[in-house]
């Protein structure tokens, strides 16, 4: 509609400047309306475009403000190969003093025993050295899924067996781990770690079934790291 206004002023403004009819104070009235107009709209569209929340460090990425992810070899009973993959965020970093949790995933099997799928958290309390070296306590739970190697059979009710599709077990599992490692004081550098963890797996035949295993690896920073 505005535009329709300025079409027609300017059109009205050309037939009176032919016609030798119009003076230039109201050339002058004119073109400051037509101005003003159009600052008008240049700031009505101006107001329209969202502001973007900002901190000390520059623009704001939310979630992946920190986030840290980790890539480790994971051993159960130590010698039983796995690899687990996991973020960290932290929770609190104050002077030496560090509070962060943890979600993770992996695998690992047990030679001529059974394959496992891990789902797991932990919430760690860690405390540094001024040249990077820490230690760290972890308590944590999750899901922990396994699948006989080889073939299963089942009972059935006349006395006889038949092959099983073999869908394997779901558990629940609480964990905590003892740990330690280094990381450079250089801001957004690597951290690398070492863990044992001992962690129960429920049920396994009516009870908790103890495991000992071996974490270690390193923790990227997302926002890149310095090494």
């Amino acid at each position: 509609m505005k535009s329709l206004i300025i079409v027609l002023i300017l059109v009205s403004l050309n037939s009176r400047v032919l016609s030798n009819d119009l003076d230039a104070s109201e050339l002058i009235d004119s073109s400051s309306f037509i101005l003003e107009a159009d600052q008008a709209k240049q700031t009505k569209n101006v107001a329209l475009v969202p502001e973007l929340p900002v901190n000390s460090k520059g623009l704001s990425l939310g979630f992946l403000q920190d986030r840290k992810v980790s890539i480790a070899y994971f051993g159960d009973f130590i010698t039983h190969p796995g690899l687990m993959i996991g973020t960290q965020n932290d929770l609190r970093i104050k002077s030496r003093h560090q509070m962060y949790y943890t979600l993770n995933t992996g695998i690992y099997t047990h030679r001529k025993n059974h394959n496992a799928f891990i789902l797991s958290s932990e919430i760690a309390n860690r405390l540094s050295t001024k040249k990077g070296l820490f230690g760290e306590l972890l308590l944590g739970g999750g899901f922990l899924h396994t699948w006989p190697q080889g073939d299963v059979y089942i009972r059935e009710d006349d006395g006889g067996v038949k092959k099983s599709r073999g869908w394997g077990h779901p558990h629940l599992i609480v964990s905590s781990s003892l740990g330690m490692g280094w990381q450079s004081p250089k801001e957004n550098s690597r951290a690398y770690f070492l863990r044992i963890v001992a962690f129960g797996e429920y049920p396994y035949n009516g009870i908790l079934l103890p495991h000992l295993g071996l974490h270690t690896g390193v923790v990227f920073n997302l926002k890149g790291d310095n090494k």
